[in-house]
């Protein structure tokens, strides 16, 4: 994020970053705390590592059950349903994918 790159890098504060960037500022700060930047700036810098480099993951794929595959599998099934003019509503398609989910 160049955000985070100008902050880290010193060429401006966090304020003036959430100006320009359009970005919160607890969310710089979350950022830069995640990879311990926030008092190791200068390590950082030293590494040659841009922070626009490091990725930054959703916090819900932990919550995830079902990988990308049984999900596209999933929704595949689904769609079959649905070109074979037998539509699920929704608390039947919620239903199927629970019972998948925790089948055993």
């Amino acid at each position: 994020m160049l955000a985070l790159d100008s902050v880290n890098n010193k060429n401006c504060s966090i304020r003036a970053a959430t100006e320009t960037y359009g970005l919160t500022k607890s969310l710089i700060h979350k950022r830069l705390k995640k990879h311990n930047l926030n008092g190791n700036c200068n390590k950082a810098a030293a590494s040659g590592i841009p922070l626009a480099s490091y990725s930054f993951h959703s916090k819900y794929n932990s919550q995830q059950i079902f990988t990308k595959e049984q999900e596209n599998m999933l929704a595949a099934y689904i769609k079959d349903f649905s070109k074979m003019q037998f539509g699920l509503t929704y608390q039947q398609i919620r239903k199927f994918a629970h019972s998948y989910a925790y089948a055993p």
